[in-house]
């Protein structure tokens, strides 16, 4: 085909060491895109928000003592095949 489509998966993975409940935010970043020829597609972030403007993705967490949470992240780029794409 004339076009590639590359999925990029990762998880976050977050613990609470402490004896007492903790509240915190978790950030990462979407790619972003120039080029309307770039696509990122199937985007996945389970429970956390959006900012379509800037790609950034938001989890807002409540933690018990020794609690862990899983946090999944992942998308789908799609380019045309002559399209050189950075940082991957």
């Amino acid at each position: 085909g004339s076009t590639v489509e590359q999925k990029e998966s990762f998880l976050i993975k977050v613990k609470n060491t402490r004896n007492n409940e903790i509240k915190l935010s978790v950030y990462d970043q979407l790619p972003i895109s120039q080029d309307a020829d770039i696509k990122v597609l199937n985007v996945d972030y389970n429970e956390g928000k959006l900012d379509d403007k800037e790609g950034k993705v938001e989890w807002n967490l409540t933690l018990k003592p020794q609690e862990s949470v899983e946090l999944p992240l992942s998308y789908t780029l799609k380019y045309p095949k002559n399209k050189q794409v950075n940082g991957l």
